[in-house]
């Protein structure tokens, strides 16, 4: 019942009612026991813990009686709720956490333990940044987890994140929730936080390539996402994805120093003569077409023919790179070589 949350016994109204209280209680709760009279020690628990003002004495009175509810009448639910006032009483103790999320998980009432968070959040005088912390990730995970309401989720995570702005528990939640609704701005602020205060190179790396991933694929911004495969490779130079990334998006963006720079370090990855021999080539292009460095496309193509023979392809750029230079010895050689490689009887 609902109504039972928001009618939970108040501390005693005065010394001497509680006192009276309290007399009246220590007689009667084993007589009671001994009788085994489970649903009056109930009632007679709801008295003393009206009568009752330290936390301590109040824990042991919510035990007591969640424990009779719960295994002496079978009352999972009335167990529940007992634990939820121990809660509400102290919002701090990890025993009350314990047993209350163990009945939430088997009444499924787990909505209970968030509205009594409110309350706990709400109490007049408020509470320490510590219980507001610990009571809003409760809260939060809750509603994320079980609940599956993201909307109060996000606004309970986002609460925890004003208190303790690295807090990873939270910054990990919404990434999960942010990327699943595909909310791409909100996502990326998340990742920035995450990089910011992430110490293991690996996850940082991760975390990193999506951040740029998500600039690039979702948000249009390729100088961000340029930022971010950079500073990939600033903890791991050797990473392909990164360097496939980047030779796409300085490619678009004509932005060809960067190209070549890319292109030199894709060089150190490659796998085969042939990869190498791709990258040569690009940089060669590169070097004579973009950068007007044609002495080092030169020898960057000489470094293709290293590793694949007598290419076509490349002889005939030596060839032109040397004519336009009045290289005339140089073009002779290439042409021997030409001769020897092109299969056309006209061409040849």
């Amino acid at each position: 019942d609902h109504r039972d949350l928001h009618s939970f016994p108040t501390r005693r109204s005065s010394d001497l009612e509680g006192q009276h209280q309290t007399a009246i209680a220590e007689i009667l709760e084993p007589i009671y026991r001994a009788a085994e009279k489970w649903d009056a020690l109930v009632k007679l628990g709801e008295v003393r813990l009206g009568a009752t003002e330290n936390s301590s004495d109040r824990y042991e009175i919510v035990q007591s009686v969640a424990e009779i509810c719960e295994h002496r009448l079978g009352d999972v639910s009335q167990a529940y709720r007992w634990w939820l006032r121990g809660y509400m009483d102290d919002p701090a103790n990890e025993s009350v956490h314990l047993e209350m999320e163990r009945l939430a998980e088997v009444t499924q009432e787990w909505g209970h333990i968030v509205d009594i968070g409110d309350r706990v959040l709400q109490t007049e005088g408020g509470v320490s940044p510590e219980v507001q912390l610990d009571v809003l990730s409760r809260s939060a995970r809750i509603l994320d987890d079980q609940l599956q309401d993201y909307e109060r989720a996000v606004l309970a995570y986002r609460q925890v994140l004003e208190l303790d702005g690295e807090n990873a528990a939270a910054l990990e939640a919404l990434d999960v929730i942010y990327s699943g609704a595909e909310m791409h701005e909100e996502l990326s602020e998340i990742l920035r936080r995450r990089i910011s205060g992430e110490m293991d190179s690996e996850l940082l790396v991760s975390h990193e390539l999506r951040l740029a991933q998500t600039y690039e694929g979702h948000l249009g911004n390729s100088g961000e996402a340029i930022a971010a495969y950079n500073r990939v490779l600033d903890s791991d130079s050797r990473n392909q994805q990164a360097l496939d990334r980047l030779e796409a998006l300085y490619l678009s963006q004509q932005q060809w120093p960067e190209l070549f720079s890319t292109y030199e370090k894709l060089v150190d990855v490659s796998n085969t003569d042939d990869d190498m021999a791709g990258c040569y080539q690009r940089m060669a292009k590169l070097a004579s077409e973009a950068l007007d460095r044609p002495s080092d496309s030169i020898d960057l193509w000489n470094r293709v023919l290293d590793l694949r023979g007598e290419d076509p392809l490349a002889l005939g750029e030596l060839a032109t790179l040397h004519e336009a230079a009045e290289r005339w010895d140089e073009l002779v050689e290439v042409l021997e070589r030409q001769v020897h490689v092109v299969e056309d009887d006209a061409a040849r």
